[in-house]
């Protein structure tokens, strides 16, 4: 199931250095959000070997953390944490890709929650954060 932040999703066009794209930004996301899952929804070799480790080298998740994943896309990342026994809260506008995200996510209901929000709006990512009040220190601090 996907919650909404802020209710209804408008695509945002504040806060931005190029305002007049963002409506195109978000219609070619969502547009090809099944194209693009298909294609490397499962990763690619970079994703494989330089991404996903670092990520999760820098993350170090571990149980009785939660995560936060914004712009999750189809939930690939998000999956990955909540392996390493993390919970996960996870959002993205796009509805086509949280519709995969949750599609791909049915054995981990328990441990990721998807949310549609914008990530320029500091609404969604304070509610995002409530919702994982417990984010992990960056190892770099």
């Amino acid at each position: 199931m996907v919650g909404s932040i802020n209710g209804s999703i408008a695509v945002p066009q504040d806060n931005l250095d190029f305002p007049e794209f963002n409506k195109d930004a978000f219609e070619l996301w969502d547009g090809i959000a099944e194209w693009w899952d298909d294609k490397i929804g499962d990763g690619n070799e970079a994703q494989n070997e330089f991404i996903d480790p670092t990520t999760q080298r820098l993350l170090q998740p571990e149980s009785g953390q939660t995560i936060l994943d914004i712009t999750c896309g189809a939930g690939r990342m998000a999956r990955r944490i909540a392996d390493s026994g993390a919970s996960v809260v996870a959002f993205d506008l796009t509805t086509n890709f949280l519709k995969r995200a949750v599609e791909r996510s049915v054995d981990y209901e328990d441990r990721i929650e998807f949310l549609q929000g914008k990530v320029d709006d500091q609404n969604s990512c304070r509610r995002s954060a409530r919702t994982a009040p417990m984010l992990p220190s960056p190892p770099w601090r």
